[in-house]
């Protein structure tokens, strides 16, 4: 079997890990019984609002832009999946889908700052120069993430939405959590999969069974 076809069926096994890590944070959330939150409609919200936002980069095909040659319906192109194969054989390891969600969270520069400098020394300077940026980091510092200027807007309609529901208020942790499941959901649909869009329930529904 080729190399070629090993990567490509890692590929898929990643693309399924990353569903299920959808679901389970879908399944978290359903502990406070979010009923009708259209996930993939507030994950739209968060792609495409504020002069920083995710389309600024990514652009609103997900394709990219001359600030971002990332293609979002391309998982293998993602960097932190370079990065967790750039590692492959090291005495170090960093989980992909563990990097997004804090790259969403907390936006590239904070992330580089605080994890890469413990990596760096695994990887071979040949690697750095061809997987990462000109100034030899892995993730560009523009991508702010939910640490940018429109996070206000944001947890402003995760609020209105748990209210509309009849729900308790939610703590700064819950929006964060739901603003990055929400958004992560909305590129797997929108781009990764071209799926059908589903309210929450429905994400539920189809971990515990009908």
């Amino acid at each position: 079997m080729s190399v070629s076809k090993l990567r490509g069926d890692e590929i898929l096994l990643r693309v399924a890990f990353f569903l299920f890590c959808l679901a389970a944070m879908s399944q978290a959330l359903a502990s406070q019984d979010v009923d009708q939150i259209n996930m993939v409609e507030l994950g739209k919200q968060v792609y495409q609002t504020g002069g920083e936002s995710c389309r600024s980069c990514h652009g609103a095909d997900g394709k990219g832009t001359n600030r971002a040659r990332v293609s979002l319906a391309e998982p293998e192109s993602w960097k932190s999946m370079k990065l967790q194969m750039a590692l492959q054989g090291s005495d170090i390891s960093v989980d992909s889908d563990e990097v997004l969600k804090d790259l969403i969270l907390e936006g590239a520069r904070n992330w580089n700052q605080a994890n890469f400098g413990g990596l760096k020394s695994h990887l071979t300077e040949s690697v750095v120069g061809q997987h990462f940026g000109d100034n030899g980091l892995p993730f560009d510092e523009d991508m702010v993430g939910l640490d940018g200027p429109n996070k206000k807007v944001l947890a402003r309609n995760v609020m209105r939405m748990f209210r509309a529901q009849g729900l308790p208020r939610p703590t700064s942790k819950e929006i964060d959590n739901v603003l990055t499941s929400a958004v992560l959901l909305f590129i797997e649909e929108e781009f990764v999969e071209q799926g059908k869009v589903k309210p929450i329930s429905a994400e539920v529904t189809a971990i515990h069974g009908a």
